[in-house]
């Protein structure tokens, strides 16, 4: 009995240990960011598969993430001003973290506004609190935009 309490302490011990030790990530050639279309869930939504074409058109290293924010209609000022404030958050922490990574950011719908505002500053009157843009230093990072708005048929 006391043999097997002491292989258990003894294998518990060692997963500690390896749990404790810190693993370095290594920063992506390209980083795509993603910020989806209102009412998709978080993620990259229906951006993936143009996500995936990049990643597999390119030899280049390629991380993925995608903007969090609230992606709601049912308050879409306040929805993409958490947007625009998350993903200038996320650029300034990808540039600390990976300074020589390349940016590729894709929006659709709410997300192509929440990239727009937050590279060339929006909002204002109706369109929520103004914004200012991204520095040009953040701006250098971006290796391609792509947005894709959805347009009202009604």
């Amino acid at each position: 009995m006391i043999g097997i309490l002491q292989v258990a302490f003894v294998a518990l011990a060692g997963i500690q240990a390896v749990n404790a030790i810190p693993v370095a990530v290594p920063c992506p050639a390209i980083q795509i960011i993603s910020a989806r279309g209102s009412t998709e869930a978080q993620g990259e939504g229906r951006l993936s598969t143009l996500a995936d074409a990049i990643e597999q058109g390119t030899s280049q290293t390629v991380g993925r993430s995608s903007v969090v924010f609230p992606a709601s209609l049912f308050n879409y000022v306040a929805s993409t001003a958490t947007g625009v404030v998350n993903l200038k958050s996320q650029l300034a922490q990808q540039a600390i973290s990976c300074p020589n990574s390349k940016i590729v950011l894709l929006g659709y719908s709410a997300g192509a506004a929440v990239i727009g505002d937050t590279i060339g500053g929006g909002g204002g009157g109706n369109s929520g609190p103004a914004t200012d843009p991204i520095t040009q230093t953040l701006i250098s990072k971006r290796k391609g935009v792509n947005l894709h708005a959805k347009r009202n048929m009604s």
